[in-house]
């Protein structure tokens, strides 16, 4: 009979346990007259789980090509300690006919596979309790339950009894100084960059002898992990932060946060690094920096989504054709000055309205007069319309005063209660107090922020209002070139409330002078230096008369009817 032998043991502390499996093997083996075929040994790897054992991976393939007709272990714990992996392995193989024994139980059974998979279930989590349970003991007694941390270095000294005590220890000078280096710039308000870019210049090593990076200062927020985070600087142990559980399907161990309500915190003050006062004020910068950066990430993402949707508004506005009607810069916006009745088209042409005075005046005197009136807008145009706003301002200014005082008020409130209760803050009722402290300030920074942003959209900026003015001039040199020209109208009429036509007459009230003036909606025009514009080479001006002939203007209907009876009179 050919049989497979698997061998497999958990730790390097039991380098020749697999060969002592082997070698028994090979003599339960040879006692009963079977060859060994195959060799299979996984060393220094966990039972928990078969999918990172490329032994047993190796078993199950050459079991699939009939290459043995038993497999042979000294335990079935061997194979596997996961009920689902011990299950599935023993139904592949009893498909191919091949059995599996051991030396301890003999020919395994579906018995076996139900009693042996539970009880080597179970003892890999008594094994983990039992871990876990000394580890917390270690932390209780003021020892570190873990590796050495950046900034320590082991404590050898021997008990009374002669043997090495564990878990021990003493500040390391010149990583220490580092620490407090970190610390002091951060909380002097320079940026983790910075920080890192002067510990890599003055040839500073990392925890990990490289070169330093942001995420070895910061760490995860979560885990309170990075050298800024970490709470043992303070001289405060925190444990049972985090567990690995093995993901069942791939066999990798995944890293699990527990509820801050189970972390355990020991004080060690001969630890302490840095001052507990300047840890917990770099903490509160920390979250600061990160809620900021937080709320402008969200509000840069909303406002991209509006300059998306206003650059689809602007797209579909702009699919007009050009020549037709409301294709004119003036298109619904002409009135008359006297009466404020809007000028409509007229005859083909054309504008005028019968209930004013104001009949039949040409196209090209109104885009000609109409042009010149829009090119009157200034710095100062501008500069009158932000001190309209003087009321919103005063609105925003006072909001984010409000909101500021209601921070401060909460973070004194949380100060206070921390200081109070020292270590028991892990108190459900305490830890809800403390989140729902948490979601309020950033509310209310997050509405600081807003109005903020608001009401730097009203501070007048000289910088950006010629930049406006600069594209406005540059929009009407092309209107004046082409009056036709789509884009352009549409961008210039959008900062056009009306465009008012003025006459001016004589004793006998006949027409002598017409003139516009406009009324600028002063905030589209500001948006013109952030607008996608269509810029080719400033064309040649377009040209048409610049000032108005009398004869040009028809009169109205009662003008003709007075010049009539006048020659009659004569």
């Amino acid at each position: 009979m050919l049989v497979a032998i698997y061998a497999r043991h958990s730790t390097d502390k039991q380098d020749t346990s697999s060969a002592d499996q082997v070698a028994r093997c090979i003599q339960f083996c040879a006692d009963r007259g079977w060859t060994v075929s195959h060799i299979f040994a996984d060393e220094a790897l966990s039972g928990a789980t078969m999918s990172h054992r490329e032994n047993a991976k190796a078993l199950v393939a050459a079991a699939l090509a009939g290459e043995f007709e038993k497999v042979l272990s000294e335990d079935l714990s061997r194979l596997s300690r996961s009920q689902s992996d011990i299950a599935a392995l023993y139904e592949k193989l009893r498909f191919m006919g091949i059995d599996i024994e051991t030396i301890a139980d003999g020919t395994i059974n579906e018995l076996h596979i139900g009693l042996k998979g539970t009880m080597n279930a179970l003892y890999l989590r008594d094994l983990a309790d039992k871990t876990r349970r000394g580890l917390r003991a270690i932390t209780l007694r003021g020892k570190i339950p873990g590796g050495l941390c950046y900034g320590y270095r082991t404590k050898h000294r021997l008990d009374e009894k002669g043997e090495l005590v564990r878990g021990e220890r003493e500040i390391h000078p010149g990583e220490a100084e580092v620490i407090r280096r970190i610390y002091s710039e951060y909380h002097d308000g320079a940026i983790l960059s910075e920080i890192c870019e002067g510990l890599n210049d003055d040839g500073i090593a990392s925890p990990r002898g490289g070169t330093w990076s942001i995420s070895a200062l910061v760490g995860t927020a979560s885990r309170q992990t990075g050298v800024l985070r970490h709470t043992l600087y303070k001289g405060w142990i925190t444990w049972n932060r985090q567990e690995y559980r093995v993901n069942p399907e791939t066999g990798k161990r995944n890293c699990v946060v527990r509820p801050q309500s189970e972390w355990l915190r020991i004080p060690v003050p001969e630890l302490a690094i840095v001052d507990e006062d300047l840890f917990d004020a770099v903490q509160r910068m920390i979250e600061d920096r990160s809620s900021m950066r937080h709320i402008r990430a969200a509000d840069a993402k909303a406002r991209s989504r509006e300059r998306a949707m206003e650059r689809q508004r602007k797209a579909r506005s702009l699919q007009m054709k050009t020549g037709q009607t409301g294709s004119w810069f003036f298109t619904r916006r002409l009135r008359c000055a006297e009466t404020g009745h809007p000028l409509t088209a007229a005859p083909p042409g054309y504008y005028g309205s019968r209930r004013t005075a104001l009949w039949m005046i040409p196209r090209e005197t109104i885009i000609v007069q109409g042009l010149e009136a829009l090119n009157t807008v200034d710095l100062d145009t501008i500069r009158t319309f932000q001190e309209t706003l003087s009321p919103d301002r005063q609105r925003h200014e006072s909001a984010i005063e409000r909101l500021q005082q209601q921070i401060d008020q909460a973070t004194d409130e949380v100060k206070a209660l921390l200081s109070d209760l020292g270590n028991r803050t892990n108190r459900p009722v305490i830890r809800s107090f403390l989140d729902d402290k948490e979601k309020q300030i950033t509310n209310a920074r997050l509405q600081l922020y807003t109005h903020q942003r608001e009401l730097d959209k009203l501070i007048f900026r000289t910088d950006l209002a010629n930049e406006s003015l600069n594209r406005w001039k540059r929009l009407l040199a092309r209107l004046k070139h082409d009056p036709s020209d789509g884009l352009s109208t549409v961008l210039v009429r959008t900062c056009i409330n009306r465009l008012l036509v003025h006459v001016e007459r004589n004793a006998d009230d006949e027409p002598v002078r017409l003139w516009c003036t406009a009324d600028i909606n002063v905030p589209e025009l500001l948006k013109l230096n952030t607008a996608i514009m269509p810029w080719d080479l400033i064309p040649e001006p377009w040209s048409r008369a610049a000032t108005v002939e009398l004869k040009d203007i028809p009169k109205p209907a009662k003008a003709k009817a007075k010049a009539k009876q006048k020659k009659k009179t004569v």
